[in-house]
């Protein structure tokens, strides 16, 4: 027993003992650092990995793309919005006729789409319809959301992409190309369009028009009369056109005229009954047969229709 505990007492006596003692405390606490280090590389890399997935969640919304569709189904304008701006985004959608009646309305985006139908009201007649949309930051009485402004910056200036447009006062936005169609038909507009025009035509007393030609330039006016010669180079017409009945039932009152005719115009001949619709252009001066200037007032015809042919 003696013997045991006096070769205890050596040990602790020995240098080299303490020095083990030493080299093991120290890496043990090496240990220790290494994994409170490993520990702080682990959470870096963690937020950094989520600064990335939030910085490329934002990168989406900024790099904004948007179209529009406009389109007229059953006495409805219905305007289509595709974008991948933000759900809660407010659009203003506006359509209006030739007159600029318009209707309106602000429409929050949600999952990238709008659709928004618009009653065509009854009084607006036979008309062109025109679609106009707009996405922007200063409009008082129609703000965007908080979270439209967190994302997208007071004046939309973190916005980017082509279809970004820089307005007043540093704010940016999106607008649309106006888009327009015909109500009910093109065939319906063209008919109201033609209509419309011949209604403001007038006839002129055919003194008054060679007196004052120059000065009634771009009158619209409307004669009736009998073709006395005709000159064609393609679909470019050029007539001589009596326009006044005598007492004797002839023509006389010679007026110059210039008319395109269309694809599906009827040609017309030398002693055809007319009725045009068009503008005065003026006097206009030719040299006669006989050599000598013959001064005339010209219409330019928009509108001809065959009274009479041979």
């Amino acid at each position: 027993m003696e013997e045991q505990q006096k070769v205890k007492k050596s040990i602790f006596k020995k240098w080299w003992f303490w020095v083990i003692i030493v080299i093991v405390g120290l890496y043990a606490i090496g240990n220790s650092g290494d994994k409170s280090n490993n520990n702080s590389v682990v959470a870096d890399n963690r937020i950094s990995t989520q600064e990335t997935i939030t910085t490329k969640a934002e990168d989406k919304f900024l790099e904004i793309t948007a179209t529009m569709d406009f389109k007229i189904i059953d006495k409805q304008a219905i305007v289509t919005i595709n974008s991948n701006i933000a759900d809660g985004g407010i659009f203003e959608i506006t359509v209006m006729d030739d007159e600029m009646k318009t209707l309106s309305d602000f429409v929050p985006i949600n999952q990238g789409i709008i659709e928004k139908k618009f009653d065509i009201p009854e009084e607006w007649g036979v008309t062109n319809i025109a679609c106009i949309s707009m996405f922007r930051f200063n409009l008082a009485e129609h703000p965007q959301p908080q979270t439209i402004i967190d994302l997208y910056g007071v004046k939309g200036e973190k916005m980017k992409g082509d279809i970004i447009q820089e307005h007043i006062d540093g704010f940016k936005l999106i607008s649309f190309d106006p888009v327009g169609l015909a109500y009910p038909s093109e065939e319906a507009v063209q008919e109201a369009s033609v209509n419309e025009y011949k209604s403001v035509c007038k006839t002129i007393k055919y003194g008054t028009l060679a007196r004052n030609a120059d000065t009634l330039k771009n009158e619209k006016v409307v004669y009736k009369g009998q073709v006395i010669q005709v000159l064609e180079n393609g679909n470019n017409i050029q007539m001589r056109v009596d326009v006044t009945v005598d007492e004797y039932g002839f023509w006389e009152d010679t007026v110059f005229v210039l008319f395109t005719r269309g694809e599906t115009d009827t040609r017309i001949l030398e002693e055809d009954i007319i009725e045009l619709w068009g503008e005065v252009g003026g006097l206009i001066t030719y040299e006669s047969v006989l050599g000598g200037d013959i001064t005339i007032p010209q219409i330019n015809a928009k509108y001809i229709s065959i009274l009479e042919g041979k």
